[in-house]
């Protein structure tokens, strides 16, 4: 679906901007207008489903300019709010004058523009999995209901109509068809965690990035000596792939991300790095008011045999990062009998991750990254012991495993 649209009606710039950059990163399409007397002859055009609309102008009074916009058959429909920065009060009068929908009084941060939207509005963020194995695909009559696809996650953000993706495993191939049955053009971002292969292998059958007008940007890191494009197109080249990645007709561009906060398509992404035998990322999406990391290829080591924990400091950094979150996607591929035999390949057992989601308060997690041998059955064993250990230790923590084609979806909220 197309993005919403709102409109703000101000006199002042600074405000103006800071709200458009708000009500952005929830996903919304903004336009801003500084003349409240231009503004009946543009919003036609634009056709918001909210108007912000400043109480009163040097120039024209808000509810003068409230009553020709309600007059305008195209906006009868459009939900008009009326605010003040400065004057307290005044909101409120103008809103019971114009019979407005609502009203944001003085004092107003930007923060609350986007609360109100949401409010009004409506919508959910969240996370679709498209491919929810580690390792490689592992399709069969064992793995039907958590899936078979290496790792993909689609980002939901309402009135957000580009693709957000996290990670090109073989999911992406599914993804990317079910996009084409919608419409042909699309554009976004495509967020890589690592190039091990169960993360990028989807990227030469994803068919999006052969069709010209189309437009992707990959986001990751460079892995040491290796750029990211080079990696990238490496896995295409006639040794392992019949078509050459120059040959792509879509628009692909590189972003290069290091440990740090960064805002991306207007979307705030923090990273930090995951213990992995390669570079790899961890993802904080700062998204309509809610936090959704993602963790996955995170190896929380145990302590070794004289009990020192070696990652003591770097587990502390990712507890920080964890924080609160509202939703944490983490490495779970192991149990504790597999994990004795495969320690520091870079991945954890579920109770280490659950222990770590405990740890640092988030309210949600899931299971991700499944061992290619996990049947469902193997898979339901795990998410009963994890609700008895939650019950044994009287903790109330939502927990579920990752499962193809599932959404797992968080009422949008104010900005902390």
């Amino acid at each position: 679906m197309p993005p919403l649209r709102i409109a703000v009606i101000d006199n002042d710039p600074a405000l103006l901007q800071a709200v458009e950059v708000e009500l952005r990163s929830g996903g919304y399409q903004v336009l801003c207008l500084q003349e409240g007397t231009t503004a009946v002859e543009q919003l036609p055009v634009f056709k918001p489903q909210l108007i912000f609309l400043n109480a009163s102008f040097p120039k024209i009074v808000g509810k003068i300019l409230g009553e020709r916009l309600r007059s305008v058959a195209d906006l009868r429909q459009s939900k008009i709010v009326p605010f003040s920065a400065h004057v307290p009060g005044a909101a409120r009068h103008a809103a019971a004058a114009l019979d407005a929908d609502d009203f944001l009084d003085s004092p107003c941060a930007p923060a609350a523009f986007l609360a109100k939207a949401q409010a009004l509005l409506g919508g959910q963020v969240g996370v679709r999995f498209w491919g929810t194995r580690g390792s490689i695909a592992a399709p069969s009559a064992q793995t039907v209901r958590y899936g078979g696809n290496t790792s993909c996650v689609e980002i939901l953000l309402p009135g957000h109509d580009e693709l957000l993706v996290i990670d090109a495993g073989t999911g992406l191939r599914v993804l990317g068809n079910a996009k084409l049955a919608e419409r042909k053009e699309w554009h976004g971002h495509i967020f890589i965690s690592h190039t091990h292969w169960d993360h990028i292998q989807g990227l030469p059958f994803f068919t999006p990035w052969y069709l010209p007008g189309n437009s992707f940007t990959l986001v990751s890191t460079d892995q040491n000596e290796l750029p990211l494009e080079k990696v990238i197109a490496g896995q295409m080249i006639s040794a392992y792939f019949p078509v050459d990645f120059e040959r792509l007709g879509a628009d692909i561009a590189f972003k290069k991300l290091t440990e740090g906060d960064h805002t991306i398509n207007r979307l705030r992404v923090e990273t930090l790095l995951a213990n992995h035998p390669n570079v790899t990322l961890m993802f904080k999406f700062h998204l309509a008011g809610r936090r959704i990391v993602y963790a996955t290829d995170n190896e929380l080591q145990w302590p070794n045999e004289k009990g020192v924990d070696p990652m003591a400091a770097h587990r502390a950094r990712m507890v920080a990062f964890f924080r609160g979150a509202d939703l944490l996607i983490h490495d779970a591929q192991y149990t504790d009998d597999e994990y004795r035999s495969k320690r520091g390949w870079g991945h954890s057992t579920w109770r280490e991750a659950l222990d770590i989601a405990i740890r640092s308060e988030v309210k949600q997690l899931v299971f991700f990254h499944h061992d290619p041998d996990h049947s469902d059955e193997m898979l339901d064993r795990i998410s009963a012991e994890c609700g008895e250990d939650l019950e044994k230790r009287g903790i109330k923590l939502p927990v579920c495993l990752a499962k193809e084609g599932e959404k797992v979806l968080l009422e949008t909220s104010p900005h902390p």
